[in-house]
């Protein structure tokens, strides 16, 4: 078995003891570099490609780091959800309880698509704005507005909603409107 050494830098491949054609399925491999991609879950089971660019603040989560708060914007339609993080934190002020904040994409009857997740907040805790509450489901859908494309032919993003879920049963606890 050959054995590559393939040094990544920002730049072009440096390949030490073979070429890039040695380069195959089942050949080992040995890459030095920085990791500039990660996942993360972000409740029920959902999971979101985080990537960095050079203008990404903080640094990327050590494995089992029990929260992980990412700033940045969507990249694409992808599935999962591709996020090119703006800044990265590894301390969580929302509990250690998972949440997820984004435009709204479409609603129905009882929930809200964020991210490309349909998520369902029949049963949540709603509120405004201001952080008051929004008596009923009804209310609070009326209160959003999902993504569109107005008469120009530009988009316009959706209302910004955050839920957070609970750690216990991974259902929607809360679902606020942002600015």
């Amino acid at each position: 078995m050959t054995l590559l050494r393939c040094e990544l830098r920002g730049g072009p491949e440096l390949f030490e003891g073979g070429i890039a054609s040695d380069l195959a399925n089942n050949v080992q491999v040995e890459a030095e570099g920085s990791w500039d991609q990660f996942t993360t879950n972000v409740g029920a089971g959902r999971s979101v490609i985080i990537q960095t660019d050079s203008l990404t603040t903080g640094s990327l989560p050590q494995v089992g780091t029990p929260c992980v708060q990412v700033r940045g914007q969507r990249s694409g339609l992808a599935t999962p959800p591709v996020v090119t993080a703006g800044e990265i934190r590894t301390s969580c002020s929302n509990s250690d309880r998972p949440f997820m904040q984004a435009p709204v994409e479409a609603e129905t009857s009882t929930s809200v698509t964020l991210l490309g997740f349909a998520i369902d907040v029949s049963n949540a805790q709603w509120e405004d704005i201001n952080g008051q509450p929004i008596p009923t489901l009804a209310a609070f859908l009326n209160a959003i507005t999902p993504a569109t494309t107005n008469a120009a032919g530009v988009s316009v993003g959706g209302t910004l909603v955050k839920v957070t879920f609970d750690s216990g049963t991974n259902l929607v606890r809360q679902a606020e409107i942002e600015d």
